[in-house]
Formats: structure tokens, sequence, C-alpha cells
């Protein structure tokens, strides 16, 4: 089913007016909760965050392989037969893995509450799974008003909890957790509603089942394991953090690099309509676009530098207990170019290429990297190590994959590459070394004179998006 250019930018407004929701809740959650929670309570809410990131990895690749197969087709072509049985096959898988969960939980000796915790992520699995399954379901056949409204539902559920929270000013970590569940169970019946004809769908042979089963996971599990090493770059990092050195510094790194996520909420969501358009195009198309979004990416991530005073002065005033969270964010912020390149176009084209065994090579290099350098900060008992670790180990992996893409395209990116580098380490050094607003002003110009030296490709830029408009 060719998409139009037209279908695309509706799929893309779609996907927008869903991530406006998404954006007041990352501030909400970024700035709200941390007011009202104390630090160490707010380490415990970033604890949950933190495991309830990772639960996707659970689906043992099923879902990537279902969106890598399935991805781009119209919904008419597919047998729902078929998605009905990974569907109950999912359901049972999450449903061990939740109980095996809950019972590590309760048999192994660890902190009370962060046994709470991993109850709550247990449950948080199932739901957010089967929501995951009907997300991916919606996206791959291109039902973008459908993915887009579950998406919003369990958020504007959860902001509805959270003004009550806000109200009675509540505490205690375990409430925002436990309403942050309940809040992704309404949007998995949401889900269920508009996929009920795959719910409802008549069963396939078990056989059958498997052998659809294992085509998914031999086309998504190289996918996933990727994505598990990816990750862990930052997840490793954390760890360590938090077990060397508590739960209350892992929670101001953490609010740091929710700040970042933060930076990123809009525009990586234009990765969810690029792979189903990307798909249907021809080679030299899907090369222009390749060029003219890394263009674009690098020109707009390497502005968001220039937002970084606004937030410090902002958490001075509302969050002054998260001072020497700022600190920690200059040293993250280059997370946004880095990792915002390779969330958003990298990873796309690496997947539309079928390139998932390199993937998963770089990400594993990266890890390696960080894992070794992050050991290295812990027996140092040098935090800014470890937190060095994270953001370098990300930029690697970006370059790598960048280099990679490039030569396939017979494209040179060295002198785009260096621009990058250079801006990264001047914001770093100058908000680090120098006083913020000296700061701000060197690197104003450095960022005007890179704007000019990029002229060429704003034009591009431009008359690219006017040939979108008229199609």
């Amino acid at each position: 089913m060719k998409q139009s250019a037209k279908e695309a930018i509706l799929n893309f407004s779609y996907v927008f007016i869903s991530q406006g929701f998404s954006l007041i809740l990352s501030i909400s959650m970024s700035f709200i909760i941390p007011k009202i929670l104390g630090i160490e309570e707010f380490g415990y809410w970033q604890f949950f965050l933190f495991l309830s990131s990772y639960v996707g990895f659970f689906h043992l690749g099923l879902l990537d392989g279902i969106y890598l197969r399935y991805g781009g087709k119209s919904f008419s072509e597919v047998d729902n037969t078929l998605l009905n049985s990974q569907f109950k096959i999912l359901f049972v898988i999450e449903l061990i893995v939740g109980l095996f969960v809950v019972l590590f939980a309760l048999f192994y000796s660890i902190d009370p509450q962060k046994k709470s915790i991993l109850i709550f992520a247990s449950i948080y699995l199932i739901l957010s799974n089967l929501s995951t399954f009907f997300g991916t379901v919606f996206q791959a056949f291109n039902r973008m008003k459908l993915f887009s409204i579950s998406a919003v539902i369990d958020k504007v559920v959860f902001l509805v909890f959270l003004f009550f929270l806000f109200s009675f000013q509540v505490k205690n970590s375990e409430y925002y957790i436990f309403f942050y569940v309940i809040a992704r169970l309404f949007g998995l019946i949401y889900s269920i509603y508009h996929g009920r004809v795959i719910v409802f769908a008549k069963a396939l042979e078990f056989k059958k089942s498997l052998i659809e089963f294992k085509e998914n996971l031999s086309v998504g599990s190289l996918l996933m394991l990727s994505n598990i090493a990816g990750m862990l770059i930052l997840g490793v990092g954390r760890y360590l953090i938090e077990k060397t050195w508590g739960i209350v510094l892992f929670g101001k790194i953490s609010f740091s690099i929710s700040l970042t996520a933060f930076f990123l909420l809009f525009i990586s969501q234009v990765s969810i309509v690029l792979f189903p358009l990307l798909i249907q195009r021809g080679s030299e198309q899907q090369k222009r676009v390749y060029v003219v979004g890394l263009d674009f990416l690098n020109i707009v991530l390497n502005g968001v530098y220039l937002f970084f005073p606004i937030v410090a002065l902002f958490i001075k005033i509302w969050l002054p207990s998260y001072i020497d969270s700022i600190y920690y964010f200059v040293i993250l912020l280059p997370l946004c170019l880095f990792d915002g390149k390779m969330q958003i176009l990298f990873s796309t084209y690496m997947k539309l290429l079928r390139k998932e065994k390199l993937l998963l090579l770089f990400n594993v290099i990266s890890l390696v990297i960080v894992s070794v350098f992050s050991i290295v900060g812990v027996l140092l008992n040098n935090l800014n190590f470890v937190i060095f670790s994270m953001t370098i180990a990300v930029a690697i992996r970006s370059i790598i994959v960048e280099v990679y893409l490039s030569k396939l395209y017979s494209l040179s990116m060295v002198k785009k590459i260096a621009y990058n580098l250079f801006l990264s380490i001047l914001f770093c050094y100058v908000m680090i070394v120098l006083d913020p607003i000296m700061g701000f002003f060197i690197f104003l110009f450095f960022y005007v004179l890179y704007l000019i030296l990029m002229k060429k490709e704003i034009v591009h830029i431009v008359v690219f998006i006017k040939e979108l408009k008229t199609k």
C-alpha cells in the first residue's frame, strides 16, 4: 500500500498531537513530581521508571519481528488469526515472566521498598507489553490515529491521577507508582477494544502458531538484543551509580537523564512514521531522506544546547534541592545529539536495510566501552568518570553507525561529524569552566557560525519540505 506525502504528513500530525500530551506528562514527571516527593522518595520513583524502561525486553523480540515482517503493509493483507496466535503466546510469556519477578521479590532479601517496586514492575511488565503489541500492530499497518490515541490514553489518565496526588501533597512514591501502573491498564483496555478483531479472531492451530512465533523471533530477536545492548549503555552506568552511591544520587542523575529525554520527546516520534514510509520508497528516495534528515537533526539537536541556561535557571528556582543535577545535565546533554540521531534516523535505516546484526555489533562495542570505564570509575570512586563514560559511549556508537551508513550511501560526512564533536565539547567546556552567561554567548557565536557553514544544507531542507507540501 503506497503512502502519499499528504498521508505521511497527516500521520506525522497524529503522532505530534499525541506527543503534546507526552510533553505535558514529561514536564510533570520531570518538574512536579520531584517538587512534591523528597529526594529519597524521588529516587525510588526513578528506580521504578528505570526498571519499567526494560520491560520491553521480555517480549523476546516477538514484537520486533512483527514490525519488521509486516511494517508498511495494509491491515487487510494480514490474517488476523496469525496476529491472534501471537497475542496469546505473548500473554502467556508475560504472565510467566511476571510471576518469576514476583517470586524473586518475595523471597530475595532486598530493601522492602524495592520489593514493592519489583512487584509493581511485574504487573506493569504484563500490561505494558500487551499494550505495546497493539501499538506495534497499529504502527506497522499505518493506523497512526489509533496508535497515537492508544499512546495518549495512559498519559492523560496518569495526569488526572497526578493532579489529585499533587493537590493532596502525597509524598509517598508508592502511590505514584500504583497510579502509573493503573493508567497503563486504561491504555490497554482502549487498545484491546480497537484491536478486538485480533483478540477475538478465530484460533489458529497450535503448530502453526508456533511456526509463526518462531519466524517472528528469528527476525526480531537480533533487533531485540540490539535494543537491550543499546539501552544498557546508559543502564549499566545508572545501575552502578545506584549500587555504589545510593538511591539519592541515583535519583539526581536520573533526573538529569530525564531532562535530556525531555528535549528529544517530540522529535524522536519522527521514527515512528518514518519506517513504514521509507519501506515503500526506492533506494534513491531513501538516500535523499537520509541526507536531508541527518542535516536537519544536526542543526536542530545542536541548537538544543542553547536551551541549557533556561533549564538550569528554572531548576535553581523551582528545585533548589537538585542544583547538583545541573552539573550532571551539562555532561549528559550531548546525549540529545548523539542518541537523538541514533533513535530517530540511524536505527530506522539499519532496520530498513536489514542490518540488525551490525546494529547489534555496534551496540555491543559501545556497551563494552561504557562497562569497562564505568567499572574503572567505581573502583576510583569517581562519579564524574562514570557519567562521562556514558556520554562518550553513546557518542562513539552514533559516530560508528553514521560513518557506516554514509559509506553505504557514498557520502562524505567527516566534516559534519567534526562540527558535531566540536560543538559538543565546546558546550561542555564553556558551561563547566566559564561563567554560564559568558559560556552561552560563546557557544551562540559558534552555533551561528555553524549555521552559516551549513547554509547550503539548510536550503536543501527547505526545498525538501516545500516538495512534500506540494505532493
